[in-house]
């Protein structure tokens, strides 16, 4: 545990071992021991909490990452849907267009025919009032 001037150990195993260094060292190196000890645990707590923040900061880059791609693979799959259907629609409006087109020639057509038979029925009648066309009753 970090304080704000000191390290506190909290295992039994690493107070022991920083007894046994203090006691290889004459009491003049004492403190210069302790401080680069300090020194040593506060670089690998801050390289730990560096680690971690990179960690967390790689993790949260991932996720908008992942974010990202699966907006656009929704929107591709909204632009495709909405192309099918703009396909669809065209295509029933051609449809449409081309019903609309046979309708139109159908009409036209069966207005010719009707003007054929007016026609040849006319010439029928007045070929008979000119007294060409004898009319042969049947019996």
């Amino acid at each position: 545990q970090v304080g704000v001037s000191k390290v506190f150990m909290r295992s039994q195993r690493l107070k022991m071992l920083c007894d046994q260094l203090r006691t290889h060292h004459n009491k003049s190196s004492n403190s210069e021991t302790i401080k680069g000890m300090q020194a040593t645990v506060r670089g690998w707590l801050a390289r730990k909490r560096c680690s971690q923040l990179l960690k967390e900061r790689m993790r949260a880059l991932e996720d908008a990452r992942l974010q990202q791609s699966c907006e656009r693979d929704m929107m591709r799959k909204e632009d495709a849907a909405s192309a099918e259907s703009e396909r669809l629609f065209r295509s029933d409006e051609a449809l449409q267009q081309q019903i609309k087109l046979a309708r139109q020639e159908r009409a036209l057509k069966e207005q010719q025919q009707r003007q054929a038979l007016m026609s040849a029925s006319a010439r029928k009648i007045q070929q008979h009032v000119r007294g060409r066309l004898i009319y042969k009753p049947r019996g």
